[in-house]
């Protein structure tokens, strides 16, 4: 792609309503100059010539100038979603009183949280607890929904996974550490399970 996309009559400009959320892309970095495949997530509300763009085989947003956007050539199309998308296994949001928590959209006002999302407030938290760390993954579930279903790009499932800090003394479970923090709740189907089981420790095939 690299090589495709150095060639100045390759390099298709988007034009208007191309610039759309979900609009698959190729972009070349600010950072290092080179190209990517990506899909605009959202427009830059302070800089019409901007928009923030999900790079789908890394996993990284970053807000791009319009002008290093172009149309993804059919054949980069193929070649399915590199990044996976995780959730995390056990846990579940919290409600508070059973109620919905809700946020504030400037065009809509205050529109209810559903309760399969997590809260900005708590997305902020589990980003201070795993950013600019290495974490150890252990894939729970590999059945899950889909995700990354981009226009003409292959689906990829979102798998479940238990988070591990292994940093410190002692291996921190950042799903148990947000329950105890009162950030979580254990999910019906896997809480008692999870409450119980430190793959850290145990064998993963006798899980």
């Amino acid at each position: 792609m690299i090589q495709y996309y150095s060639v100045e009559e390759n390099l298709v400009p988007l034009h208007g309503l191309q610039y759309d959320i979900d609009t698959v892309c190729c972009v070349r970095s600010a950072y290092d100059g080179l190209w990517y495949r990506g899909i605009v997530m959202e427009r830059d509300v302070c800089a019409s010539d901007k928009c923030i763009v999900l790079f789908v085989d890394y996993g990284d947003t970053q807000l791009v100038d319009k002008d290093s956007m172009f149309v993804l050539d059919q054949m980069f199309m193929n070649t399915p979603v590199q990044c996976v998308c995780c959730s995390l296994c056990g846990v579940r949001p919290l409600l508070s009183g059973g109620a919905s928590e809700s946020i504030v959209e400037p065009s809509n006002g205050i529109v209810p949280i559903p309760s399969h999302v997590w809260p900005p407030d708590i997305n902020a938290h589990f980003e201070t607890m795993v950013s600019g760390k290495q974490l150890v993954a252990y894939v729970a579930n590999n059945s899950g929904h889909e995700c990354l279903q981009y226009s003409g790009m292959q689906k990829k499932m979102a798998v479940e996974v238990n988070l591990f800090d292994t940093g410190g003394e002692s291996d921190i479970d950042i799903g148990t550490l947000l329950v105890m923090q009162g950030a979580a709740d254990w999910s019906e189907d896997d809480g008692v399970k999870m409450q119980h089981w430190n793959p850290m420790q145990s064998d993963f095939m006798n899980r």
